[in-house]
């Protein structure tokens, strides 16, 4: 199998890897818990006549598997309207660093591959967070101290 990824320690992980960035070639995500940089070559999802995305993302996941790639990823943005088509895109090789922790001793980000066809797919941040997020944001807005939420 390809193992193309690499797991970097957290020390400045957002400047690591955000100075690795190249506009248009690689693609940067960050939270405060993690940082990906995905590498190109970047494939887009299988299509197939298929209409539902979580059939395409892990049937794209399920394919670069067994072409040997040891932990491919989609990395991109769904937008909230569902009528617009997605951005997203399958990479076999990215960089990710995880945001600092008070252990000595963090757990990798990056584990074994799921075994072939089990794939799973997790929202970030998770609904709940992202309704508490969104009830500060209008909080927030009420008080005047935000104009615009990205």
């Amino acid at each position: 199998m390809i193992a193309d990824h690499t797991v970097v320690d957290h020390t400045m992980a957002e400047l690591a890897l955000i100075n690795k960035y190249k506009a248009g070639e690689s693609a940067y995500f960050s939270s405060p818990k993690n940082t990906i940089l995905a590498h190109p070559p970047f494939a887009a999802l299988l299509d197939l006549g298929m209409c539902d995305l979580n059939r395409q993302v892990i049937e794209s996941l399920r394919l670069a598997t067994e072409l040997g790639h040891l932990a491919p990823i989609v990395i991109g943005a769904i937008p909230f309207d569902i009528s617009k088509p997605s951005m997203l895109r399958l990479s076999t090789s990215f960089s990710c660093e995880k945001a600092a922790t008070n252990s000595s001793n963090p757990k990798p980000m990056v584990t074994n591959a799921p075994t072939l066809g089990k794939f799973s797919i997790r929202p970030v941040p998770l609904p709940e967070e992202f309704i508490d997020g969104v009830s500060e944001a209008l909080n927030r807005f009420s008080r005047k101290e935000l104009k615009k939420v990205v």
